[in-house]
């Protein structure tokens, strides 16, 4: 089995960049969807980041339905596009298109990437590691679209995002369950949560991952 390296979103994203992003991206994506102009979707979406807590108030994504509390967040975010833009909200049954199909599309015009890190990425898997992204509180949708438009989806293996730890956050899960769910072994597993880890592990010569 090839070995793993975990990378921890906060080691890979933007995050100023990624909130910058995002108006355009949706506007993007909901203009080729339902149709509308790109920069009035925008502009509702900009609405929507100055007034985020209000959509997310009575929500608790720490409890045992984390999961459930945040898809219901999101939905409310898409339905309040839809409402701040005019339109009727879309029926319940396209739930998964909007939060399991569109992220992908929106990640894919997201240049979100902190400095470095899809290099540091590349050059992990050049070396024949297995790369493994984790992101608990963020779609990984979005994240494989940010990765096609880099074409770098080939060097990762798995992302993890909340749908698939099954919960919003790391509470209570152990490293060793997390590498298998990237489809590693836990012993030959990395996990990597800074930047400054990710570019020492990337260094042609470094051979943490050598050691038993």
């Amino acid at each position: 089995m090839r070995r793993v390296v975990l990378v921890h979103a906060d080691a890979l994203l933007d995050r100023a960049a990624l909130r910058a992003a995002l108006p355009a991206a949706w506007g993007g994506a909901l203009a080729a969807g339902p149709g509308g102009s790109p920069d009035e979707w925008a502009s509702v979406y900009r609405q929507i980041q100055d007034d985020w807590d209000s959509y997310w108030a009575d929500l608790d994504l720490s409890g045992d339905d984390s999961l459930a509390q945040w898809r219901e967040g999101r939905w409310r975010v898409v339905c309040g596009l839809f409402r701040l833009a005019g339109r009727a909200a879309p029926p319940v049954e396209q739930i998964p298109r909007y939060l399991d199909v569109f992220p992908r599309e929106v990640g894919r015009s997201c240049p979100a990437w902190g400095a470095g890190a899809l290099e540091a990425l590349g050059q992990l898997a050049g070396q024949g590691f297995a790369v493994a992204l984790l992101a608990p509180y963020t779609a990984s949708a979005l994240l494989w679209g940010m990765l096609d438009a880099e074409d770098r989806q080939g060097g990762v293996r798995r992302v993890l995002g909340p749908d698939e730890l099954g919960q919003v956050g790391l509470e209570g899960i152990a490293p060793a369950h997390l590498a298998r769910l990237a489809g590693a072994d836990p012993a030959e597993t990395v996990h990597i949560t800074r930047p400054d880890d990710l570019f020492t592990q990337a260094k042609p010569h470094h051979h943490q991952l050598e050691e038993p």
